[in-house]
């Protein structure tokens, strides 16, 4: 999960937090994953081992969660549709839908409009 407004907060880089829902009575925090951004985060979605993440002015971010485990996550692809702006502001990439066949991504942009992307592993 992310929250939002951390990185303007505390002064921190980009967190992903990771939860343990396997009991749902008793969640499980496990600690977070640090990026190497200052970005804030948004939209995050899930698609098999993968998230696929909107960091504002970083862009889409790509982590493989095959571990879940906080020191496990790694980033496996990016596009920032920013590229001069890594502020923690809220301009950039809004959200992410990775849905579609064929590896193709869409990811909308609140100042540069509609991307349609492909991830190739």
């Amino acid at each position: 999960m992310n929250d939002e407004l951390d990185e303007r907060r505390t002064n921190n880089n980009t967190r992903t937090f990771v939860w343990n829902l396997t009991n749902l009575e008793a969640p499980e925090f496990l600690g977070f994953y640090e990026h190497s951004t200052t970005s804030i985060d948004h939209n995050l979605y899930i698609k098999n081992n993968l998230i696929y993440q909107a960091n504002y002015t970083a862009g889409l971010r790509i982590l493989d969660v095959s571990n879940p485990s906080p020191g496990s996550i790694n980033e496996v692809g990016y596009f920032n549709t920013t590229p001069m702006n890594n502020e923690p502001v809220f301009a950039g990439l809004w959200s992410v839908y990775p849905w579609l066949s064929g590896n193709k991504i869409i990811v909308s942009d609140i100042n540069n409009g509609l991307f349609i992307l492909r991830y190739n592993p």
